[in-house]
């Protein structure tokens, strides 16, 4: 019977898990429109309530006069934001030869230092670091420089297609936001509501969770850095601190990754205040991180760092740059779906399941 129960389980999870790939690799690139959509709905609803009751504006005058400050500010926070991380990312490709003199001249001492521990003849060690960074440099010479300049056709037209994306996002929450409430009622009333609605919930719980709160520290932690980075006189503030708080999304990595190294050859350089501001930079982004991040998903997620890791790893490997976000969603999804199936099931080795949890979950499926 024990036996029966193992096989039982491990088909759930394969089955899980083959569903959840081949949905993501077939499916979503056809409806994702549609589902930020509706997460998009869920975001404005209560704006587009409060003008319907305050106002007596239609649900749809009031979701399109909601839309439209969204999309006229959120346009001018990117288009902002663009200029400005595309200004310094030109800059900073230009002066790139110029860091790359500044480099050697100040790693020439710590070569002459290997080269005396190994015996080497010397110049052998600086050497192999100038041929490494002249390579460096000319790849992005010839791929990076002329990728920009040369590819402008291709860049427009996938402008065009995030625009038209972007429309029919805008055109299927107006629609949703009208039919909500017969929407509801069919959803309710499907055959397979009671799973839908557990699968759902647990995911709309948990995933939802996740990407609010990596969103907000994403955003809090790019901020702190760019402000670090703009009192020390950086070139490339925004560029960089953009850069870092993309890395503090990242198990086990943080803004450490950047930071901490940075600090000690700042403090090597004898650079005191800028190691100092770096270091202080550090610190606040992990005690922001350290102090929102349980409030923002609680007992939510609760995934080990180790598998939301490799969840992002295999999300980039099989989907690219968009499996980062998509591979621990995934994760999710197919937790979500085996406690669904397998409500007593105790995923002890992956998930840190709380004993309140586990009980609501038990007495929804009893319930229903």
């Amino acid at each position: 019977m024990q036996d029966k129960r193992k096989i039982r389980i491990a088909l759930i999870m394969l089955g899980a898990t083959v569903f959840v790939f081949l949905t993501f690799r077939y499916l979503l690139p056809y409806v994702y429109p549609f589902i930020l959509a509706y997460f998009l709905v869920v975001a404005i609803m209560p704006v587009v309530k409060f003008l319907n009751h305050k106002l007596k504006l239609p649900k749809s005058i009031g979701a399109l006069i909601t839309l439209l400050l969204l999309v006229v500010i959120l346009c001018l926070i990117l288009c902002f934001v663009g200029v400005k991380v595309a200004q310094q990312a030109r800059m900073l490709i230009r002066n790139l030869p110029i860091y790359q003199s500044v480099v050697l001249s100040n790693m020439n001492d710590g070569c002459n230092c290997l080269e005396k521990i190994f015996e080497l003849s010397k110049g052998t060690v600086l050497n192999i670091v100038q041929k490494n960074v002249n390579d460096f440099l000319i790849s992005i010479e010839s791929n990076i420089m002329p990728m920009m300049t040369e590819q402008t056709l291709s860049i427009v037209l996938k402008a065009v297609g995030v625009f038209t994306v972007i429309f029919i996002i805008l055109l299927a929450v107006i629609l949703i936001i009208q039919d909500l409430d017969s929407m509801k009622m069919y959803y309710e009333n499907f055959i397979f509501y009671k799973e839908l609605h557990i699968v759902i919930s647990k995911l709309a719980e948990a995933g939802i969770a996740y990407l609010r709160a990596q969103g907000i520290l994403m955003l809090i932690t790019a901020s702190i850095c760019t402000g670090g980075l703009f009192l020390i006189g950086n070139k490339y503030a925004l560029l960089i601190g953009i850069v870092i708080g993309i890395f503090d999304a990242f198990p086990v990595l943080g803004s450490g990754f950047i930071l901490v190294p940075w600090a000690i050859i700042l403090l090597l350089t004898k650079n005191i205040y800028q190691a100092a501001i770096i270091l202080t930079v550090y610190l606040l982004c992990q005690l922001t991180r350290q102090f929102l991040e349980p409030k923002l998903l609680g007992n939510r997620i609760g995934i080990k760092p180790i598998f939301t890791l490799m969840s992002m790893y295999l999300g980039v490997n099989f989907f690219g740059v968009v499996g980062f976000i998509l591979g621990p969603i995934a994760l999710v999804l197919i937790i979500a779906i085996v406690k669904s199936l397998c409500p007593e099931l105790e995923m002890k080795s992956i998930v840190k399941t709380n004993k309140n949890e586990k009980m609501n979950i038990l007495k929804f499926w009893k319930k229903h």
